[in-house]
């Protein structure tokens, strides 16, 4: 994901969405530096998918990592293994993803 151009705010705001703490005062190149450890931290930490599987949940906000954007979970689908997700764009438009797709 390109945080380069992503302004303060929603630095901010993907810090908030993911409950990471001690990001309020950082600028944004100590944000960008913030996010991407904390990125790496879980991902090294959930090797198992199933994991957050349970995590995510219908009307949550998450990234979705394709574009960079907030979008929300629209719906979670069981029919197939893993789970797969609907979300809603910051267009309204909605598509079918995978969690690795996702950034909770």
């Amino acid at each position: 994901m390109d945080y380069n151009s992503k302004t303060v705010s929603e630095l901010k705001n993907i810090c908030k969405l993911n409950k990471y703490k001690g990001y309020s005062k950082k600028n944004k190149k100590d944000l960008i530096e913030f996010i991407k450890n904390k990125t790496n931290t879980n991902t090294n930490t959930n090797t198992n998918t199933n994991t957050n599987t349970n995590k995510i949940i219908e009307g949550q906000k998450v990234i979705y990592k394709t574009t960079g954007e907030l979008v929300t979970i629209v719906k979670k689908h069981f029919d197939d293994s893993p789970p797969y997700y609907t979300i809603r764009m910051s267009n309204g438009i909605e598509r079918q993803t995978v969690e690795t797709k996702l950034n909770i």
